[in-house]
């Protein structure tokens, strides 16, 4: 059903950030179900304090549909990337050239183990649209967790 499919994702989501921030070599400041008006719902972002914003999708089956919605996140993000369980990814990888011409990351991750797997990982790169990225800060700056990182002291 949708409903066991959208609970076994958000469980994904939560074992892979869990493995990813212990990995994590930067601060920042993240959150989840990030709405942008017709950009779609990034199901996390990613502030570093260095000002970059990632953008996640994760899905457990359909990495065209992933790579569709991780496509409209560039418009604000600096990069973007899929994540998904390791016979999807290996799946998705079988067109790793489009994930790279997008500057799509794909990331497989492996539950069981709390491994994650980089197949690509796009150099961040700027917004394609100054007024998306523009639109996505100041919602970012009405969240206090994040106009702590956005804001100099």
């Amino acid at each position: 059903s949708d409903i066991g499919l959208k609970r076994g994702e958000l469980l994904f989501q939560s074992a892979f950030l869990r493995a990813w921030q212990n990995d994590l070599d930067e601060v920042g400041v993240g959150g989840g179900q990030f709405e942008l008006p017709e950009l779609g719902i990034a199901d996390y972002l990613w502030a570093s304090t260095s000002g970059r914003l990632d953008a996640f999708e994760f899905k457990l089956t359909d990495w065209r549909k992933g790579a569709t919605q991780a496509m409209r996140y560039r418009s604000y993000a600096h990069r973007t990337f899929l994540v998904m369980p390791p016979t999807a990814a290996l799946r998705a990888a079988q067109h790793l050239e489009s994930f790279q011409s997008l500057e799509i990351g794909l990331w497989s991750f492996n539950q069981e183990l709390g491994k994650i797997v980089r197949f690509h990982t796009p150099e961040p790169a700027p917004p394609l649209s100054a007024a998306a990225h523009g639109i996505a800060l100041s919602i970012l700056l009405r969240k206090r967790k994040f106009r702590e990182i956005f804001e100099p002291a």
